[in-house]
Order: C-alpha cells, then sequence, then structure tokens
C-alpha cells in the first residue's frame, strides 16, 4: 500500500470542504489502484484540509485520525507520517509517540503525549482530544486534568500544587484499579515532581488501609508517619495534610496534633517516659469527643513504641479527661495516674517528673505527690512480702549458684528546695539573613552615574554592525549598578521599569535556591517570602502585590504591609487609577473582602468584586445575605438595588454614572439597570459600555440561538456570536455572526459575507473603519467596511492596527511572508515577527530574517543593517527614535536608530525599555554576572 503516491494529489485536488463529486471518484479509484481504504483516504483529506486551520486541536485530530486508520502499518509508514505532521506544523515527537509509544504503562504515554504537544497551545485548547485520548486508554477522562496540573506542579517546583494533583491522580487510578506498572510510573512522576518515595508510598498506603475499612484516624496517622519519615514537614505539606484530614471528616487541629506525636517519636531519645510525648494527641483527641476504639488502637499502638501500657494510657486519659472538665482535685484525681505509674515498688526520674509536672498543672506540690509515690511504693512492698508469704519455696536446684546481686531502687527523691528542672525544647535555628547589595562607596567617592563598559565581559568580541541606515540622533547612555544578586544561578522571575513624569522606578522578584524569593524595590531588599503563589503590579507601578503562603496561611503582601493570614485568597482587583487592591479572602467557613488589606464582613459568600471609575475608586461587590438572596455592595456597606436569588456581572460606565449587573427573575435573566429590566433571557455575558458610556452591549441566548443587543435592542440571532468590538468613537459595534457553519462580519445589522472563516476586526480611531481578515475557499484576504482591500493570501498570520494604519503578516503561495500595512504589500521575507507601532500609529517596525542570512529590523519599510536576534522595540512619545536589542555571541547590546551602542553589552535584559517623555531617555535593567545596573539612553 504505497499511500505516499496518493498525497500529491490529495495536496492538489483538496482545497476545501467542497470537494467536486468528480475530484472525489478521482481520488478513490486511484486509492483502490494502491490498496488503500476509504478511511485513510478521508483520513488524508482531513489532514489536508487541517492544513490551513490555525487552531493546533484541529490539525492534531487530524493526524491521530490518520495514525488510527492506519492501524499496524503506521510503523511502516513512520516517513511518510512525519511528512504529513510537518505540512501540519506539528512535531516529529508528536509523530513517534503515536506509532512507537507502547500505551503501557497508560501513564508514561500521557504524558509522553503532553510533552509532544507542548508549545503549540493552551493545555485547555487542547483538552478534547486529550481527553479522547484518555478514554482510549480506558482510564477516567478527568484524569488528564489533574496529570496536566502535576506536570506543571512540576515545572513550577511548587510541592504543594504537586501533591494536591498526585493525590487526585492517584484517587481516580485507585477507583479504577492500579496496576503494578502503572504504580511504578506514578512513583516517577511522584519523583520528579519532589514529592518523597515515603509520602508517595504512604498516599496509596492510606487508600488501601480506608479500602480494608481502616478509620480515618488511622489511615491518616499511618500517613503523617510517612510524610515525618523522610525528615521535618514543610510548610507546603502541612496545607495539603489539613486539605486531606477535612475530607476525611478531621479537623487541622487534629492534623497539627498528629504531626507533633509523630515528630516527636522520631526525635525522642531511648529511655525516657514516653507521656509528654502523646500529652498533645490525647488533648486533642478528648477535645473531639470521647475516646472510640479506634482512637485507643492508635494510642496503645504508639504508646507501646515509648514504653507505655493500655493501663498507663487509661490511667492518663482518665486525669485528662478531668481537667479538661475542669473537675480534677489535687491530689485525689492524680493517684490513680501515681497507682499505674510506680511498678514493682518502683518509680523512675522521668515518671516522677511527669507526675509533678500534673501536680503543678493542677495547683498541687511535689511535696505531696512525693508523699503519695512512697505511700504507694511501700503498699507494693507490703503487698508482695504478704504474697510471698503464702507462696510455697521453690525447690532448691541440684547445683548451688551464687544469688544475684539486690536491684537498687531507681527512686531518687528531691527535695522542696531543689524542684526538677523543666524540659527545654531545642531552639530553633533562625533563617539565613536577606544578603542585602553590597554598600555603595561614600558620597565623596561615588559618582551618581558610572558607564559601563564592555570589558565587564572580556569574552565577547568587541565588532558591532556599522549600521547607519535609518536617520541619526543623538544620545548618552549612563548607568548605575542597581543591586547584586547572590550568585549566577539566581533566578530574576520578573522584572519592571516603570517611566512617570520624568521619574523611573522598577521593582525586580528574585527566586534563591528553592522557597526563598525577595522582592526588590528601590534598590533594597523590601520582603522577604517563603512561598510566592501570585502577584499582580499595577501598569504605573503605584501598587505591588505578592499572595504568598507563610506557615500554612495566604497573605497578601501591598506595597511593604502584610495583610491577614486566612486559609484562602481570591480575585485580587486593580482599581481603575492603579492606585488601589481589593480581594476575597476565606478564613475558616467565613468570607471576607479587603480594601488594601484592610477587611470587611463577615459573608456567606462573595463575588463580582469591582470597583466604579471616577474620581475616587469605589469598590463594589455582590455578597449573599442568606440562602437565595444576594445583595449588592459597597465598601462603605451602603446596599443597591432589592436583593435577588442570582446577581452576576456587575458592570460600571465608563464615567462611573451607570451601574448595570443581571439578576435571576422567574428562571430567567434579566439586565437591571436602576429601576428598568431589560427582556427575559436565557443567558446574559460579556457586558460592556461604548467609552463615552452612552451605549451598552451585550450578549444574549435564547434556546439554542445566541444574540447581541444594543440599547437592549437585539441586533441579530445566530448559531454563535463572537469577536465583538465597539467603535473609538461609541457610534457602532463590529462582530462576527455564525449561520450554518458559515460566518459574516456584521456592522449593528448590517451583515457581510457569507465567509469560511472571519478573524476578529480592528477598528480605525477617528474615521471608524472596520478592518478584517475573512478566508473565503481557502484563501484569505483584507477587508475594509466590507469591501476587499487586499489579497487573496495563502493565509493572514497577524492583524495589527494603532490610531488610523493598520498592518497584517501575510503568506503568498511558496514567496514567504510580507507586511501589508494600510492596503500596501512590502517586501518578501522568510519571517515577520514584532509588530510595533508609535502611540500615534505612524510609524511601524517590525523584525524579519531574509533567505541568505540577513536579520534585523524594518522601520517604515526601510531596513536596518544586519543584527542576530533584535527584539524589544520601542519607540520615542514622537516616534522619531526606535530603540531595540540585538545578541551578540553571549550577550546583549542596545542600538538607537540603526546605531549600536557597545557600552550597552550585557549578559541579559532583565526588563525591558520604557521611554520616560519628561526626561526624554530609554530606562531599562540589565544584568551582567551578579550584577543588575539600571541603564538609561537619553536622546540630545
Amino acid at each position: 500500500m504505497e499511500i505516499e503516491l496518493l498525497w500529491p494529489l490529495v495536496q492538489e485536488l483538496v482545497q476545501s470542504t467542497d470537494i467536486s463529486s468528480e475530484d472525489w471518484a478521482f481520488l478513490r479509484q486511484n486509492a483502490e489502484t494502491l490498496g488503500c481504504s476509504e478511511d485513510i483516504l478521508r483520513a488524508m483529506v482531513n489532514a489536508r484540509l487541517a492544513q490551513q486551520d490555525t487552531e493546533p486541536l484541529r490539525r492534531i485530530q487530524a493526524l491521530g485520525q490518520l495514525v488510527d486508520a492506519l492501524g499496524q502499518e503506521s510503523s511502516r509508514k513512520l516517513p511518510f507520517l512525519l511528512e504529513v505532521a510537518q505540512t501540519l506544523h506539528l512535531s516529529v515527537q508528536l509523530v513517534q509517540t503515536m506509532v512507537q509509544m507502547p500505551r503501557t504503562p497508560a501513564l508514561r504515554y500521557l504524558v509522553r503525549l503532553l510533552q509532544s504537544v507542548e508549545g503549540l497551545g493552551s493545555p485547555s485548547d487542547l483538552l478534547p482530544w486529550l481527553e479522547e485520548q484518555t478514554k482510549s486508554l480506558k482510564l477516567p477522562p478527568q484524569l488528564i486534568h489533574y496529570l496536566l496540573q502535576l506536570l506543571e506542579a512540576t515545572q513550577k517546583k511548587s510541592l504543594a500544587y504537586a501533591l494536591q494533583n498526585y493525590w487526585e491522580v492517584l484517587r481516580l487510578l485507585d477507583k479504577h484499579g492500579l496496576s503494578a506498572v502503572e504504580v511504578a510510573y506514578l512513583m516517577d512522576l511522584a519523583r520528579e515532581a519532589r514529592i518523597a518515595d515515603p509520602v508517595s508510598q504512604g498516599l496509596q498506603e492510606f487508600l488501601r488501609l480506608r479500602a480494608r475499612g481502616a478509620s480515618p484516624l488511622e489511615g491518616l496517622a499511618h500517613l503523617i508517619r510517612s510524610f515525618v519519615q523522610k525528615g521535618l514537614l514543610s510548610e507546603e505539606e502541612i496545607p495539603f495534610l489539613s486539605e486531606l484530614a477535612q475530607q476525611e471528616g478531621m479537623s487541622q487541629t487534629m492534623v497539627h496534633a498528629l504531626v507533633e506525636a509523630e515528630q516527636a517519636l522520631r526525635q525522642r531519645t531511648p529511655g525516657g517516659f514516653g507521656a509528654e510525648v502523646l500529652q498533645p494527641l490525647i488533648r486533642t483527641l478528648l477535645v473531639h469527643g470521647s475516646i472510640e476504639e479506634p482512637a485507643m488502637r492508635l494510642l496503645v499502638q504508639r504508646g507501646s513504641e515509648v514504653g507505655l501500657t493500655r493501663t498507663h494510657i487509661e490511667a492518663i486519659l482518665d486525669l485528662e479527661q478531668q481537667i479538661l472538665e475542669k473537675k480534677a482535685k489535687f491530689p485525689q484525681s492524680l493517684q490513680p495516674l501515681i497507682r499505674a505509674l510506680v511498678e514493682d515498688a518502683r518509680i523512675s526520674d522521668d515518671r516522677l517528673v511527669y507526675l509533678i509536672k500534673k501536680a503543678q498543672e493542677m495547683g498541687g506540690s511535689d511535696k505531696v505527690v512525693r508523699s503519695l509515690v512512697q505511700i504507694e511504693i511501700a503498699a507494693q512492698k507490703k503487698a508482695r512480702q504478704e504474697k510471698s508469704f503464702f507462696v510455697p519455696p521453690l525447690e532448691q536446684p541440684k547445683e548451688d549458684k551464687p544469688a544475684p546481686p539486690p536491684i537498687p531502687t531507681p527512686y531518687i527523691s528531691f527535695s522542696p528546695s531543689s524542684p526538677p528542672e523543666p524540659i527545654k525544647p531545642p531552639i530553633a535555628e533562625a533563617p539565613p539573613p536577606i544578603a542585602p547589595p553590597p554598600p555603595p562607596p561614600p558620597p565623596s567617592s561615588q559618582p551618581k552615574t558610572s558607564t559601563i563598559t564592555t570589558t565587564s565581559v572580556p569574552t565577547l568580541s568587541s565588532a558591532f554592525p556599522k549600521g547607519g541606515k535609518f536617520p541619526s540622533i543623538s544620545h548618552d547612555f549612563t548607568s548605575i549598578k542597581a543591586f547584586s544578586l547572590r550568585s549566577d544561578k539566581d533566578i530574576i522571575r520578573k522584572a519592571e521599569c516603570f517611566s512617570r513624569e520624568g521619574r523611573v522606578h522598577w521593582y525586580a522578584f528574585i527566586e534563591y535556591g528553592e522557597r526563598d524569593y525577595v522582592l526588590i524595590v528601590r534598590g533594597k531588599p523590601d520582603h522577604r517570602f517563603e512561598e510566592v503563589l501570585s502577584w499582580i503590579v499595577s501598569p504605573t507601578g503605584d501598587v505591588i502585590a505578592l499572595r504568598h503562603r507563610m506557615q500554612g496561611m495566604q497573605r497578601v503582601y501591598l506595597n511593604g504591609e502584610e495583610g491577614r493570614p486566612l486559609d484562602e485568597i481570591s480575585s485580587l482587583t486593580l482599581s481603575p487609577d492603579y492606585k488601589s487592591l481589593a480581594y476575597i479572602g476565606r478564613k475558616g467557613e467565613e468570607i471576607f473582602v479587603f480594601l488594601d488589606n484592610v477587611g470587611m464582613g463577615p459573608y456567606l459568600q462573595v463575588s463580582n468584586l469591582t470597583f466604579r471609575p471616577g474620581e475616587r475608586s469605589d469598590l463594589f461587590f455582590a455578597y449573599q445575605k442568606e440562602k437565595n438572596c444576594w445583595e449588592i455592595s459597597d465598601h462603605l456597606q451602603n446596599t443597591y438595588g432589592e436583593p435577588a436569588p442570582y446577581i452576576d456581572l456587575l458592570t460600571f460606565s465608563p464615567n462611573g454614572k451607570r451601574m448595570v449587573y443581571v439578576i435571576l427573575k422567574n428562571r430567567k435573566f434579566h439586565l437591571k439597570e436602576r429601576d428598568s429590566l431589560s427582556d427575559p433571557f436565557d443567558q446574559i455575558s460579556d457586558i460592556e459600555f461604548t467609552e463615552d458610556s452612552k451605549h451598552l452591549v451585550y450578549l444574549l441566548r435564547k434556546g439554542m440561538q445566541f444574540g447581541i443587543a444594543w440599547d437592549h435592542e437585539v441586533l441579530q440571532m445566530a448559531e454563535g456570536i463572537s469577536g465583538v468590538v465597539l467603535s473609538p468613537d461609541s457610534r457602532f459595534v463590529a462582530y462576527i455572526a455564525r449561520i450554518k457553519e458559515q460566518q459574516y462580519l456584521s456592522i449593528q445589522k448590517q451583515r457581510f459575507g457569507p465567509y469560511d472563516r472571519v478573524d476578529r476586526p480592528f477598528i480605525t480611531r477617528t474615521k471608524s473603519a472596520v478592518v478584517y481578515v475573512a478566508t473565503l475557499h481557502g484563501r484569505s484576504s483584507i477587508y475594509v467596511n466590507g469591501a476587499p482591500e487586499a489579497g487573496p493570501f495563502e493565509n493572514v498570520l497577524r492583524l495589527s492596527g494603532q490610531g488610523e494604519s493598520y498592518a497584517a503578516v501575510v503568506r503568498k503561495g511558496s514567496e514567504g511572508q510580507m507586511v501589508v500595512r494600510d492596503g500596501k504589500v512590502g517586501n518578501v521575507y522568510s519571517a515577520v515577527e514584532h509588530l510595533t507601532w508609535d502611540e500615534k500609529g505612524k510609524q511601524l517596525a517590525y523584525t524579519a530574517r531574509r533567505k541568505g542570512g540577513w536579520s534585523g529590523v524594518v522601520w517604515n519599510d526601510q531596513e536596518s543593517d544586519q543584527y542576530e536576534f533584535p527584539q524589544h522595540l520601542t519607540f520615542d512619545d514622537q516616534g522619531k527614535a526606535l530603540l531595540f536589542f540585538a545578541r551578540k555571541r553571549d550577550g546583549w547590546y542596545a542600538v538607537l536608530n540603526d546605531t549600536p551602542i557597545p557600552d550597552t553589552l550585557a549578559k541579559e535584559i532583565v526588563a525591558p525599555p520604557v521611554y520616560d517623555p519628561k526626561s526624554k531617555s530609554f530606562a531599562y535593567l540589565y544584568r551582567i554576572a551578579k550584577d543588575v545596573y539600571e541603564g538609561r539612553i537619553t536622546l540630545k
């Protein structure tokens, strides 16, 4: 079956889904000649149709269909499949995985698939195909979600996230029937995610214990022992255990008691009395109710490890119960425990110390304890003597042997003037201090700026391109050291520069090793974190907030201030003026709203955290007053509107004077504004005001039809509405409507089309021209207000616009890629990237490569000198200066208007440049070895 010969015919005859009957008969005839089944032919046709599809899901599905159709022949047709994958822009690894990878263990095959499609699109876009693959392996489809998150946790080095998702994967596979090969590979995944073997094995054993009928307490105790076995628990592991305990109906307090007990058992030195080790656990169990048999079994088992018998534990439990209920009386309540601890008329020092501590806890004296102990010793000696009096003498052995020496009683008395010294807990070693940047020299010897020369990187060559292709502009370059890292291996996770009114400021977020994060602001270590979960920074740099975990709780660190410790934090929201931050926090069962770390509440539930634009950014939100009763409030506790069983999509107009939201009434959704209600719909979404705040647009659904409304007037109903764009002059809305598998570009009620596909439009600022890309019969063209302006092209890769101009990267046949600007087609290049506009939309620059070796920057159709990997294209406010960076061996240097600046050579550009109009300078951060500098290129 030489299907390779059929592929060129498919490529030639199949240009769209509308294949003529004549062409289809021709293809079938040749397929039969080659022994190719109709299933394989249809799979090849689908692969051809998917070539032009920009969605990776469609291309991957087409390749998978072809592999499935070939069946056992796929391995022999691997070269042909690699050719098809290349035309579909898919990786070689994906084909090799589909064809050559064994399906057992299934987990390994799924992970390899995920690695093969990495970079082709977001995992959510590929989920339908991934779920199909999971089902084909006879695994639960929801498994792929947790597997994706487990791999993500491995990349992020987040142990808490890894534990959570490893547990979910394990539970699903356990319900499915976990085979030995899957267990072995799952252990490998756990190791890659930094989960220790005792932990992963402990989770597996926990499932087995629960399946065999063990109590949640016993199962959790076994699991915690496996965690402690590898060493001290980290702050990432405690929340996971607490959540697992909550699922099993146990409290976080119980988790901490079990952890404390296991750690004490592990660290305990042999020979001492073990009651103090188990005391926190005993008290926690008593607080949570009577001691049932599972709890007693656990205490007896743990007690046997420290020399406690069931009698000891029952006596300790009885005393602790009386103390807890405040019924204990000294010394009567202590006497039963004394009788249990004095054995064979003896008591050891550690048991006596324990009894004295219990007496002090009850308000008694150690003198009375000693007296009771001596009385009990005397009583046991007397009982032993009486017992020996009635026992007949033993028969003497035939051989006389010397009697063993008498065993001394190990009782040591303490005088009242010298009580036993309390046991001191070990002192925890303090964490190492944050290494601040090296101190600057004295002011007399430290200039404000210091120029950095290329001698800082001696391995780099001093030869640079000559440049000179763009209009020349004079400049100065200065730099100053911002801060220093601890080592070359430190990672700068995020850094940004901001410019405002002649003042440039920045921040940097650094990771030192594992779980050691530092925020640097204004050149100094601002704060240190154990684990950073997320961060949000305003475009002006006025708000720098990080959500982090500390001692098992979450906090928000906002501009130098720590927020309240909470169980969970979500919905971090910036105000429109970028000066305030709001978020939702949960503490136990209570929900709070926080504005700049100041809390409000508690509430049952909170949603729709929204700021109202205006001079003062007021915070609004919806909260649940009681079951099926929601209301809108602001941060001053003022309420708005009437309570409703459902409130969502709270939205303000740009001027802040109009507020709308969705409510549920008579099982239908209405859009409410003050006292007016829209018509009822099955769904309302995507609410948006025009820039002048006069008009309102939203999407809706009636049955299986979708629509778009302008000021509550339904403009159009269709099978799908997408790509909604409001005109900058607030006069109309443009959108894409899908009707019977065809798409239309619509402006208000006017439709243009039909097309096979339409991309989201761009609307110019003042002329309000609607520019969009539409595909018809496999060819794409650029349209303006419904009329074709440029094309057709093989494909339109990107559409970009600013002000009154637009530009698109297009591909025409085998010629290459070109830029179409306002209908004019530019030069041909092998690749075009980074379309960059100035503020007014009059200047356009982009990076390009041409076969034969040239690569550089094109500015308004003028090519620069040759540069390697140019990036970070940035215009000044007048569009007269263009800055970018190019690579030279292992470093990067700045180029201004095609003039290289050798002094800027650095190992890494840490924060891309920003332009400050007041000082007429570009500012950015760059790195040389361990030092990070703030660089300035000032225009003259």
